[in-house]
């Protein structure tokens, strides 16, 4: 499938809530399956080599959080769905979407899941953002 046509398909969803980017030190490895087993909404955790990331929203932050000492914390951000079944072979999908939030100054981060990817913009950015990526979209379209 072509970028196009990708981009075609995409539908565009807003999570509900706001969300946390947080940064935990590996020191509380130990509580991360404490954690994960109060989650209910959509996250993400990254392990590196440095730190712990988990990104997730505000309501399961506020029940975990004891959890994690020191955590740092980005908020309030919006989660942004790209839906559609994207195919692995298809080169540039998330490079658009940033370069069209970039020529306006509006600042990502990304979550790829296996199908899907999912775009983190600052709450103010929000409205913006979700209508540049549809307004793309919609050219795709024709």
């Amino acid at each position: 499938m072509s970028l196009k046509e990708s981009f075609a398909k995409t539908k565009v969803k807003v999570l509900p809530g706001d969300f946390f980017i947080v940064q935990i030190s590996l020191i509380y490895e130990k509580n991360v399956d404490d954690a994960l087993r109060k989650l209910r909404g959509f996250y993400s955790l990254t392990f590196d080599d440095e730190e712990i990331t988990l990104i997730l929203s505000e309501e399961d932050w506020k029940k975990i959080y004891y959890l994690f000492k020191e955590a740092r914390i980005e908020k309030p951000y919006k989660v942004i769905t790209l839906d559609t079944i994207l195919e692995w072979d298809v080169i540039g999908y998330v490079a658009t979407v940033s370069k069209i939030l970039a020529k306006e100054n509006i600042s990502i981060g990304v979550v790829s899941s296996f199908s899907r990817d999912h775009v983190l913009v600052e709450k103010s950015d929000l409205k913006k953002a979700v209508s540049l990526i549809k307004n793309y979209i919609k050219k795709c379209k024709k």
